[in-house]
């Protein structure tokens, strides 16, 4: 009979599956959110219960297909949660190729490159690429991704996108001669030296490394380092930065799903914000064009009064632009202030309400 084990401090020990009920899995998810971290007092994240928890869903669901107990105790349990995009950055190609000049060798700089430039996986695809899955001929890369091999979908092939090849090919000439993998030189300890990298999940001091390299270029290292390079390299790819490519054709070169890319993945810019400022500014200029021509063509005509005169020149003194209208109406006279005509243009054409008495802007 399999066993299922729980952390000592849960005042627990070795327990049969068989019974294990949906009281302990509930006290379960209780010492998630108030005990979960091992290393240190305190609980886990919600979005972190709640994967915890998806993952003993599953390892029980397996064992209700084997028939080895009949019931899920954590059936009903798990809760998704809400996506916390609080550390979710793009960060910008710029930034990224800042950051690889400080690099200490071509082997860390492809491992960057791979990471922002091609969107691979922070450990398990980018420790296990080969130099034979490099299709130098055809320009693309065998990517293996044991993450989603269960689900049939173990391998992808993408292209060699921007920066990726002069990488590729810098980390080769320096490369010692018969290596097999990639990334061999800053691989973590236990896989060095390894022929097969079977069990790929740890990162050793990557994460470290990587961390100090930015901070040697000057840069105040960013949230979630790596898997925001992943990120903003498939926000690039649907902002059409490469090209105008199908969602269901970037969502295969990443390695997912349009619904997981849509809800994790996109990341918004701060060139996205100025563009909706440029635009906003754009439809003030032909709103004040049109309420022009419309209030008065021959104001306009031959160009003689420009579009800054009307709309954005506010500055101007009422009394050029009353010279303007006499000019077209002829002398409107003492009364002109009262006239609604003039009344009613004067203010469309300024934003302003003009006073009966001296004619000036209140």
């Amino acid at each position: 009979m399999y066993h299922c084990h729980f952390d000592d401090r849960l005042a627990c020990f070795r327990r049969l599956v068989n019974k294990i009920t949906s009281t302990d899995a509930k006290a379960y998810a209780v010492w998630l959110a108030k005990s979960g971290k091992l290393e240190k007092p305190g609980g886990l994240a919600p979005k972190t219960v709640s994967k915890r928890m998806q993952h003993a869903f599953s390892f029980f669901d397996k064992m209700v297909e084997k028939e080895i107990i009949s019931r899920n105790p954590f059936k009903g349990l798990v809760q998704k949660v809400a996506v916390d995009d609080r550390r979710n950055q793009y960060i910008s190609e710029e930034t990224v190729l800042q950051v690889m000049e400080y690099a200490p060798d071509a082997e860390w700089r492809l491992i960057i490159a791979l990471w922002r430039f091609a969107g691979l996986r922070a450990v398990s695809e980018v420790l296990t690429l080969k130099w034979e899955d490099i299709l130098w001929d055809q320009k693309k890369i065998m990517v293996r991704s044991p993450k989603t091999e269960n689900c049939g979908k173990g391998v992808r092939k993408i292209p060699f996108f921007p920066h990726i090849e002069e990488c590729l090919l810098e980390a080769a000439e320096q490369a010692p001669e018969g290596v097999i993998y990639v990334v061999e030189k800053h691989a973590p300890l236990y896989l060095r030296g390894k022929k097969e990298r079977v069990y790929v999940s740890r990162q050793g001091n990557i994460g470290t490394t990587f961390q100090k390299i930015i901070l040697r270029a000057g840069i105040i290292p960013w949230g979630k380092l790596i898997h925001n390079l992943r990120a903003s390299f498939e926000t690039d790819l649907l902002n059409g930065e490469y090209g105008q490519f199908g969602l269901h054709t970037i969502a295969q070169w990443l390695g997912h799903s349009v619904q997981v890319m849509l809800e994790h993945y996109g990341r918004h810019k701060q060139s996205d914000y100025d563009q909706i400022a440029e635009a906003c500014e754009q439809v003030k200029k032909r709103k004040a064009q049109k309420a022009a021509h419309i209030l008065h063509p021959c104001l306009i005509q031959n160009d003689r009064l420009p579009l800054a005169s009307t709309a954005s020149n506010l500055s101007e003194g009422v009394a050029q632009k009353a010279a303007q209208y006499t000019a077209v109406w002829g002398e409107i006279g003492q009364n002109r202030a009262e006239s609604p005509s003039f009344m009613e243009l004067a203010q469309l054409l300024t934003g302003k309400e003009l006073s009966g008495t001296n004619r000036q802007l209140v």
